[in-house]
This record gives C-alpha cells, structure tokens and sequence, in this order.
C-alpha cells in the first residue's frame, strides 16, 4: 500500500476574502488617532505631550496573508503590518514641538474561520 498525501490550496476568492478583512481591519486601526489604536496591532509610547489631532496613522505595506491548512480547516501564518504615524510632540520641559514621522512594523496574527458560505477573519492584536 502507497499513502497518498493531498495538499489542499486555498482557492483564490479564499485569498481575496481574507486580505480584504484584514485590509479593512488594518484601515479602521489607522483611522483612530490615539496612539494606542483599541485592538490593533500599532502603538506608539512617548513622554512628550501630544495632541490627538496631531496623530494620522497610515498603512504603508498591507501583509499577504498565507493561508496553510491545519488540522482540518485552515490557519494563517503570523502577519506584519508596515505603518508610518505622523504627530507633533510637545516636549514637557522646554515646551518646543516637534514634528515626527516613524515608519514601523507590528506583527500579529488573526484566527481564520471557514465554510462553503462564509468566511471569518478575526485579528489578535500581541498587547
């Protein structure tokens, strides 16, 4: 007897499916202007005073998921997401402000759930 191994491919509307979720998660994150956006995998830790309407997140590289299959069903290998946050400090002893612009990089993963029917990205941001 010969054991036959089959691998099983996400099809691509799968593929399309799950990057529009998460390219859609990853816009409502950039849209807070808080430097800890609620949920997200971005955060930006100062001394400095900063003033909310100062602060525009913006997503420079969306990640491609990679859909495996595991046990079962399917699963998607950890994501990196590359932002760019724009804000003004306000340093709290001279007073001066300063313009910033970082460029950064957060990971996080996402549980992926899916039927014939429907398809279920759900993010888990590493706080």
């Amino acid at each position: 007897d010969t054991a036959v191994k089959s691998r099983t491919q996400p099809t691509k509307k799968l593929q399309d499916e799950v990057n529009k979720q998460i390219n859609a998660y990853l816009d409502g994150c950039a849209e807070q202007q808080v430097l800890m956006p609620a949920g997200c995998p971005m955060s930006y830790s100062t001394t400095a005073r900063v003033q909310s309407d100062s602060i525009h997140w913006s997503i420079l590289g969306y990640p491609p998921a990679e859909i495996v299959s595991f046990d079962g069903g399917w699963a998607l290998r950890p994501l990196t997401v590359k932002v760019r946050l724009e804000l003004t400090e306000q340093d709290l002893r001279t007073g001066r402000y300063t313009e910033q612009t970082i460029d950064n990089d957060f990971g996080f993963t996402a549980s992926l759930r899916a039927n014939t029917t429907k398809v279920s990205v759900t993010p888990v941001s590493s706080e």
